[in-house]
């Protein structure tokens, strides 16, 4: 969190951060590869991923976030209403290949939803009320930085400080 506030202090920018994180994820990667033994695996389960699934919901989350982000002055502009349109397709284009093709063509595969989780009584409220509870804190961080930074001319590194109770103490264990 401090590097973050660091980054955005300086004239690298927000983006110096990102580029941190890309690079500490490749290192990471690699030498999980190198350090962790290779488990036992059968070509039954590789064979069962849904690969097709995971890639179209990745994607059609990717492209909603990113007309989301590219909505800053107006929601008519074609890069917001491309990304938007496309991601909202991709969404029901993994609801339709979920449930009617892999039940019926790809009897091997196993959803990347199990059909059980649709008719669970308390889904939908649970989802509605996690997605609520995220938000609201979401909001919440984005308006008090925002506020310190910009009303209270507090720096940075000052706002991270008065800031990181409520992000260790809101995250849910």
């Amino acid at each position: 969190m401090s590097v973050g506030g660091v980054f955005a202090g300086s004239s690298v920018g927000y983006t110096g951060l990102l580029w941190l994180s890309f690079g500490l994820g490749v290192v990471f990667t690699v030498l999980a590869f190198i350090l962790i033994p290779p488990s036992q695996t059968r070509q039954n389960d590789w064979e069962s991923l849904d690969i097709i699934g995971a890639i179209v919901i990745t994607v059609a989350f990717l492209l909603l976030v990113l007309g989301f982000t590219e909505s800053e002055t107006s929601w008519r502009q074609a890069r917001v209403v491309v990304p938007v349109t496309l991601g909202a397709l991709g969404v029901i284009l993994f609801a339709v290949y979920e449930e009617i093709v892999i039940p019926r063509w790809l009897k091997a595969v196993d959803s990347l939803v199990p059909r059980r989780v649709w008719s669970y009584k308390n889904f939908v409220p649970i989802l509605g009320v996690t997605a609520l509870y995220y938000c609201t804190f979401f909001s919440m961080l984005l308006n008090g930085s925002q506020f310190l930074v910009d009303v209270q001319n507090v720096s940075v590194i000052v706002h991270l400080i008065n800031i990181f109770g409520d992000i260790t103490s809101g995250l849910p264990s």
